[in-house]
């Protein structure tokens, strides 16, 4: 979602001790598992990578924020940026925050032009943690202030998941690359996808094989990025990804917003 790559780790990180951070924030003891493309072997490796990331290759001038929670307790913001050691070490970790500015910073014209919106907390939705009517709320509030506003006529709201077994179906990935051919990386199970704008085809089912890439290059597509992030390392699958440009039609009328209710959840 932020690199078009996972550094070749095979799992998460394993640590003996209580580390609710991961990534670069890691206790010391905790390591995980790459695989080195030259020699197909596993090492452990601990998980702050040294990787570019999409504000490598965004145009002077395109502004950047995650907006992320505190994972219940922690001082830090949990943020898949963590892991990334130009950013978490560099000036651009200035410009992870916590969430809830999101709906102030719609209010006041400040939300940069390009936003990712994370839930770690009581309200993501994991299994034994949150409910997906809580989660389901915490999504709909946010996109609900910013239809109200008057970004909406510019927007596309990209919605996914990072693992939801409601979506999985059995059919082989069709595409597998790697090491080699008894250790692939490739597409795995398939993920939801919800795409929301003005100018997204309404009830239109996008049938073309897309990926976590395809963010990351539709971003690049999107402020007219000059390089990938394939181009600073090959490991990166963006280049190759579907970039969604399919999904849209900017020469429709724009489409009003869809405010949605919360729903009252059960206890």
């Amino acid at each position: 979602m932020l690199a078009a790559q996972d550094a070749w780790a095979t799992s998460n990180p394993d640590t003996a001790g209580l580390s609710l951070y991961w990534g670069c924030d890691q206790t010391s003891d905790a390591v995980l598992p790459v695989t080195n493309q030259l020699t197909c072997q596993e090492e452990m490796q601990f998980p702050c990578f040294d990787i570019p990331s999409v504000p490598d290759v965004l145009p002077t001038g395109v502004d950047w924020k995650f907006y992320g929670s505190n994972f219940y307790v922690l001082p830090e913001i949990w943020s898949m940026f963590d892991a990334i050691k130009s950013i978490r070490n560099g000036p651009g970790w200035a410009n992870v925050v916590n969430v809830s500015t999101f709906d102030d910073d719609v209010d006041n014209g400040k939300l940069p032009a390009l936003t990712w919106l994370v839930d770690q907390d009581l309200d993501d939705e994991h299994p034994q943690v949150g409910s997906v009517c809580a989660g389901e709320n915490w999504t709909v509030g946010h996109l609900n202030h910013l239809m109200n506003s008057p970004y909406w006529k510019d927007t596309a709201i990209l919605f996914t998941m990072d693992d939801f077994g409601g979506w999985y179906d059995h059919v082989a990935p069709p595409r597998q690359y790697g090491c080699d051919a008894t250790q692939p990386f490739g597409l795995g199970f398939r993920l939801p996808l919800i795409v929301i704008s003005p100018y997204a085809k309404p009830g239109f089912i996008f049938h073309e094989v897309a990926e976590q890439a395809s963010i990351p290059r539709f971003v690049e597509k999107v402020f007219g990025a000059t390089h990938t992030l394939s181009d600073l390392d090959t490991a990166a699958q963006d280049g190759q990804a579907n970039d969604l440009m399919n999904a849209f039609d900017f020469t429709q009328t724009p489409l009003p917003p869809l405010v949605l209710d919360q729903r009252t959840c059960p206890l």
